[in-house]
């Protein structure tokens, strides 16, 4: 199972990152054309924004390549939670809504969303 790749001070993440939890949603259609949204109280999982700035060129090619592979070969890696430390091994990257910007700052911008399944 993979990890998301260090930058070169070591670090996997950046902070601030964003954190969510998931929750079920039921969807009813009714006759007449309405649809409700009911959310339940059963958790799906988590997910994360990240986002990485002052990369440089090396550090986001090789973030976008992790992220190119997993989109082909499909496979799931484990995360860390930097904020509750809990290790989730089934993560998937949201790979379109991965982007990656070189004009807004000095160095790169990399930023995508990680979800994970419960478990």
């Amino acid at each position: 199972m993979s990890v998301l790749p260090e930058l070169v001070n070591g670090a996997l993440v950046q902070v601030p990152l964003r954190r969510e939890e998931l929750s079920v949603m039921k969807r009813i259609e009714y006759w007449g054309g309405g649809v409700q949204l009911l959310t339940t109280r059963r958790r799906a999982g988590a997910a994360w924004l990240l986002r990485y700035t002052g990369l440089s060129e090396g550090e986001a090619s090789r973030l976008l390549q992790f992220c190119e592979a997993r989109a082909e070969d499909g496979e799931y890696l484990e995360f860390t939670d930097p904020i509750t430390g809990t290790v989730y091994e089934q993560c998937e990257i949201d790979f379109p809504s991965l982007s990656v910007v070189s004009d807004r700052r000095p160095g790169y911008e990399v930023r995508f969303r990680l979800y994970a399944a419960s478990e």
